[in-house]
């Protein structure tokens, strides 16, 4: 969900732009304040792709392909590793390769959505992701689920659960959750976050009482 001050913004610009005045309005900006401006996520999302401004612990973004699923993951990781630097997150996916080319290298991913002088670095070689202050976050494959099993984690994006395969489908993905909540917290306040894609049903039975997106194909 968007702030108010987002709002307020995002209102002034849309009635600019309408009566053909955005770059009046944007002459009296520094240049370092209109590049915030143009790259603040906040401002510019839908608000299926915004987290809930009130307390949550899974967040499920229900939508097809093309609905943003994996740029609102993506903006949400940055967030939380540039607000948090001892944060500690876990990236979920099908596969390695998955993780690295969709959520950490696509187009969407981790690493597109950062400005320059905020981007982390990513090392394939330790599966491991960065930031300037600490923040630190592991890619996971649902092909290993075990490996989930001791680290500590503060925060987590899994993508597309119900593409996870393996013997048994269901069986999978209820391992991938439940070696995550064995995991030794490392915050009081720790937040899941999962993006699921198409037809989800058989799993949304782990959402009783947590908070859904229904994105929408643009």
């Amino acid at each position: 969900m968007r702030t108010s001050s987002a709002t307020t913004l995002r209102n002034v610009l849309r009635e600019c732009s309408k009566q053909k005045r955005t770059e009046t309005y944007l002459e009296g900006f520094e240049p370092e304040a209109i590049e915030r401006i143009l790259n603040d996520w906040e401002l510019w999302a839908r608000e299926d792709q915004l987290p809930p401004l009130s307390p949550w612990t899974t967040w499920l973004i229900l939508g097809g392909r093309g609905a943003g699923k994996t740029r609102a993951g993506a903006q949400w990781v940055r967030a939380v590793a540039l607000e948090h630097e001892a944060a500690r997150i876990a990236l979920i996916g099908e596969t390695l390769n998955d993780v690295r080319s969709v959520m950490v290298e696509g187009v969407s991913g981790l690493m597109s959505v950062h400005l320059g002088h905020e981007r982390p670095v990513f090392e394939p070689s330790k599966k491991q992701i960065t930031w300037a202050n600490g923040a630190i976050a592991q890619i996971f494959s649902a092909e290993d689920p075990e490996s989930l099993r001791g680290p500590q984690f503060s925060h987590a994006w899994c993508d597309v659960v119900y593409e996870m395969r393996n013997e048994k489908l269901i069986g999978i993905t209820e391992f991938v959750f439940e070696s995550y909540e064995e995991c030794q917290l490392s915050s009081a306040e720790a937040r899941k976050k999962l993006g699921l894609q198409l037809k989800p049903a058989c799993y949304l039975r782990w959402m009783k009482g947590e908070r859904m997106s229904k994105g929408s194909v643009m």
